[in-house]
């Protein structure tokens, strides 16, 4: 199991480009395929006083990262996720197993990556 360093921010367009959503950003990041990600750990954004969970998260971000395949569970840690960006990753392969339990997914982003099929 993993614990891969965030940052938790409101910077990210999820599907609507005229507005902001909060998303999670992984950037320089290995996951090898055989590891599950146990803790994404970085601090969240404070609203109103109180810290903000990863149930308001409604974006992931991997960006310039060595990801062989998409990490498994990412909707049982974010379980409002409708985007999820895998850019510049090293992405080789996508099974329809991978998106499992993604139903509320509206976005799904592989560019740049290798994927062969």
């Amino acid at each position: 199991m993993l614990r891969i360093p965030c940052e938790f921010s409101y910077t990210y367009y999820c599907c609507d480009p005229k507005k902001y959503c909060y998303a999670c950003k992984i950037s320089t990041q290995y996951i090898p395929e055989d590891k599950n990600v146990a803790l994404f750990d970085g601090t969240h954004v404070a609203n109103k006083g109180s810290a903000l969970t990863n149930a308001y998260v409604h974006g992931v971000i991997f960006d310039n990262s060595i990801i062989p395949r998409i990490p498994y569970g990412l909707n049982s840690k974010f379980v409002n996720m409708v985007s999820l960006v895998l850019n510049h990753c090293s992405l080789k392969k996508k099974k329809k197993s991978d998106l499992r339990g993604m139903e509320k997914l509206t976005r799904l982003d592989l560019a740049h990556n290798e994927l062969q099929y």
